[in-house]
This record gives structure tokens, sequence and C-alpha cells, in this order.
């Protein structure tokens, strides 16, 4: 489905506005003749997500088609910028800039390229703002081949997004969290005990142990994955990278029924879609129907799109959405992602699901596409196609 000429108008706009204030007029129409290019795609849909997601995608695009990230450009007389600076003016996380990249890559031939000329006069213009101290440093980086230690973790987190092979992307990721350990000092691990992110040069490092526990779960190994959220949660207790969404799930589903009755305990009173679903379907698994039942209404008036994901209903997209608001789909989106495996695995879930929604959407005057036979038929067939898998 091609992308909504109201979304192409946004991106274009937000990206003018960059190029006006960072960028050339030639990098503004390059990367304007890609936004055409993609205009035209009916594979490519950029109508979900961030518009500076996508607007660092294009303008990723077009600077390593240009060369723009190689640091010796300097003797050339041609602008340079990190891909991290890069990130920062869009507004966007390297890993967020870097996924719309690769989905735009996967539409364009080959041969495609999108060049814009980045060679600067001399006499008269600085590359990027870039003033002369700025411009003395990296010299000096050149020379000394200094990379920062934040350059550092980056760069092996980088070549862990590149990796095809699991196992060879988590050892680069333990090397950048070790990298990323080096930015905090020593003392700071006891005087912030449990309130690491306050510290801001520990929150990349409180962030790639996020990273990795991730990969263990896509690796299938969920004990690792917990002992790493239990990690991040002791360091920061004020859980601001919303750990306990992931964690809890991940109890349900390897039968840590202590640790979810804590967790569960520890946020009593929180009503969000992330929480509400994954406690309902804890109290279901250790047979407290009661408790189930009534979590789950909590959770249906929190979010009532989790199950319509959950169940096949909507599809769920590739790609995780940037943002999401309480009760939207995006949230929906994002639970699956986190606690989609749970529901599968535990015995019985997915029917009772079937239950309680259809009685519920029957109250509250939903249409849904199926019957309730019709869809516990479909997910009977889809259990027994993953047996023969």
């Amino acid at each position: 489905m091609p992308t909504e000429k109201k979304k192409i108008k946004q991106i274009t706009d937000i990206a003018k506005s960059h190029c006006d204030e960072r960028f050339s007029e030639e990098y503004f129409k390059m990367t304007k003749k890609l936004i055409k290019r993609l205009e035209k795609d009916k594979t490519l849909s950029m109508d979900k997500g961030k518009v500076e997601g996508w607007v660092a995608g294009l303008f990723y695009i077009v600077g390593e088609d240009s060369g723009l990230f190689n640091r010796y450009n300097w003797i050339d007389s041609k602008e340079y910028i990190s891909k991290t600076d890069m990130a920062e003016i869009s507004e966007v996380s390297i890993s967020t800039m870097k996924s719309r990249a690769k989905k735009i890559r996967e539409v364009l031939l080959p041969d495609e390229k999108f060049i814009a000329d980045i060679t600067y006069d001399d006499d008269d213009y600085c590359p990027m703002d870039y003033n002369i101290d700025k411009m003395l440093k990296h010299f000096a980086d050149i020379l000394n081949d200094n990379i920062t230690k934040k350059e550092e973790y980056e760069t092996y987190m980088d070549k862990a997004f590149e990796c095809e092979d699991i196992d060879e992307a988590i050892e680069y990721v333990k090397l950048a969290l070790m990298h990323a350990k080096k930015k905090i000092p020593n003392n700071l691990f006891n005087q912030l005990k449990g309130e690491l992110w306050l510290e801001f040069d520990a929150r990349p490092y409180l962030m790639v142990k996020d990273e990795l526990a991730s990969l263990y779960c896509m690796k299938e190994d969920y004990e690792s994955a917990v002992e790493v959220y239990k990690d991040i949660l002791k360091l920061n207790k004020n859980d601001n990278q919303g750990i306990r969404y992931k964690i809890l799930p991940l109890f349900v589903l390897i039968d840590k029924y202590k640790d979810a009755e804590k967790l569960i305990s520890t946020y009593d009173g929180e009503i969000s879609a992330l929480l509400l679903y994954s406690t309902a379907l804890y109290y279901y698994k250790v047979g407290n129907e009661i408790g189930a039942a009534s979590v789950l209404k909590q959770a249906f008036k929190a979010n009532e799109y989790v199950p319509q994901y959950l169940l096949g209903m909507i599809e769920i997209p590739k790609m995780l959405p940037d943002m999401y608001s309480y009760g939207s789909e995006e949230e929906a989106e994002v639970y699956m992602e986190y606690a989609i495996i749970a529901w599968i695995k535990t015995r019985g879930a997915m029917y009772w699901m079937v239950d309680e929604y259809y009685k519920y959407a029957g109250k509250n005057n939903i249409e849904l596409p199926f019957s309730k036979q019709e869809m516990k038929n479909i997910l009977m067939s889809n259990f027994e196609r993953m047996k023969n898998l």
C-alpha cells in the first residue's frame, strides 16, 4: 500500500526544514528525489511510525550513497557528519534511523543510488555548522585514532545490528556493554544504587543491557533474558525503561511464579494495558480464574485492540511503532512484541481469551470479523500447523 499524500507532505516539509538549517539545497534535492521514488512504490508504506524516523532513514540513505559519513572528507573539501550526529539532528535513535533506512533499501533496486554533491567552498563554507574548534577536534581524533568511548560502544552496537547470526550479534552487544560501562565512574554504582538512570552517562549502559535481553529473547534463551532484565531493575528501580512490561510475560512463560507475584505486587494499582494483560495471564496460568477474569476486564477497558492482534484479527506489523498512546493500536502492537509467545505457550489461554473477549465485545457492541466458534476453529487450525513445523 503506497504512502498517503498527507504523510508524504509531512516528510518532505520536515526534510526541507532540516536541510535549510543543517544541509545544503543539493542534499534536499536528492532527498526529495528519493521521496518521490518511494511515493510511487506500492510495497512500502511510510504511514506508520513517526515522520522524524522516516526522514532520518531518508537522510541516512542519501548520506551513505554520497559518502557523507567518511571522517576523512575534509581532505577533499567535502562535508562530513557522523551517524550519531545524523540521528541527533533528526531527533531519533541510531537504531530507528537504521531500521527505517533498511526498510527503504529493501524496495530500491541494487544499483539505485541517490548521490548528492557534498563538496563545499573552502573560502566561505564550514560543513554542517562546524566551528573551527570542532574541526580541529576531528583532525586531532584522526591523527590520534582517538575514538571516544561513546563511539566505541555504538560501533559495536552497529555491528550487532548488521549481524545475521544471533550469537554473533550477542557477542558484539556484550562488547558494547563493556565499553558503555567504562563511561560510568565506579563510585556511582554504589552512590546511585537503584537510581543509576539519574546519571546521564549511565543510560547507554542500561539501554545496551536492554538490547542484550531482547536478543536473548529472540534466541529463545528466556532464562538469560530474565537475568539481564532483573539486573536492570536493580540498577534502575524507577524503571524508566519499562522493563516490567517485558519481564512479567517472561516470568509467566518460564514459570517464575514468585517473581511474577512480587512484580505484580510492586506495581499494584497501575492500570496500563501492558501490565494488566500479563497480570491476567499470570492469574489464569496459576488457576486463579476469578482474579484472571477480573483483571482481564480491566485490560479490555485499557486497550481493546490487544485481543484483536493476539487472535489474528488484525495483522501484527513487522516493525514496531516509534511511540504509542494509551489505548491505541500502537500500544497493542508493542504488547505483542513483549508477550505473544507467553500467551501462545500457556495451555488454554488463547481459547480463554476468545471466550472472555467475545463476551466483552457483545456487551459493548464491538463488531468482530468471525463468530466465536469460527475463531476457535482458526486457532485450532493454527496450533495444528505449528505442531507440524
